[in-house]
């Protein structure tokens, strides 16, 4: 059966979205950042993690903060800071689809044996599953973890960057994508809860007033 191409048009709100750099910048690039500070080029860092003005990142064993985020071309306007939690950045580590996850949730569902793994890949694999089942992941996406609450979304890299972007715009400035976990550091239960339901009754405006993440 042939596929049809499939055309979409955004709205009036889609183009005030999409016009504006941290659109572009909520999503992973494999593009090298170009780092800038008091106008004095520092070098290129290769970030696929999403970048935003009031962030801080690690260069040249020192910690900055991101005062600006221009995308044609690629720099971060930067200044020092030596107090602000880095995020990690994974820059060799591939964008996961949500396609994977999903399969990687069946696999721990199951008790079927992985033919190719070989004996050391196996125990693993009997151990992920065990703590699936005992922390009960089946029936829930959040766990407490020491001062930090984890959320497990199941889902891709790319709605799970807007999540913490999301959570960003709410006040949770040390959220981060840390692959099959959201990390939220620094809140309870509570807290999270409360933002996720602020998330759930967002409308096409409050999207729009969150271009100004900084």
């Amino acid at each position: 059966m042939a596929h049809k191409d499939v055309v979409c048009i955004i709205g009036h709100y889609g183009e005030r979205v999409v016009g504006h750099y941290d659109f572009y910048a909520a999503f992973a690039s494999r593009e090298e950042w170009q780092i800038v500070v008091d106008g004095r080029t520092l070098g290129t860092l290769p970030i696929d993690s999403p970048v935003f003005e009031g962030l801080c990142i690690i260069f040249g064993g020192r910690r900055w903060k991101i005062l600006s985020v221009s995308t044609e071309p690629p720099v971060l306007t930067v200044a020092p800071d030596p107090t602000g939690r880095p995020p990690k950045f994974d820059s060799g580590r591939p964008m996961v689809h949500e396609h994977i996850r999903h399969e990687m949730r069946q696999i721990l569902e199951e008790d079927i044996d992985v033919g190719f793994l070989d004996t050391c890949a196996q125990g693993m694999l009997r151990e992920a599953r065990k703590f699936y089942r005992d922390a009960c992941l089946s029936e829930r996406m959040i766990l407490e973890e020491k001062k930090a609450v984890l959320i497990l979304p199941w889902a891709g890299d790319l709605a799970q960057n807007a999540l913490v972007l999301l959570l960003r715009s709410l006040g949770l400035e040390t959220g981060s994508n840390d692959g099959l976990v959201v990390r939220c550091e620094g809140w309870n239960l509570d807290r999270l809860t409360d933002a996720c339901s602020d998330i759930v009754n967002l409308d096409a405006v409050d999207l729009i007033a969150m271009r100004d993440w900084g």
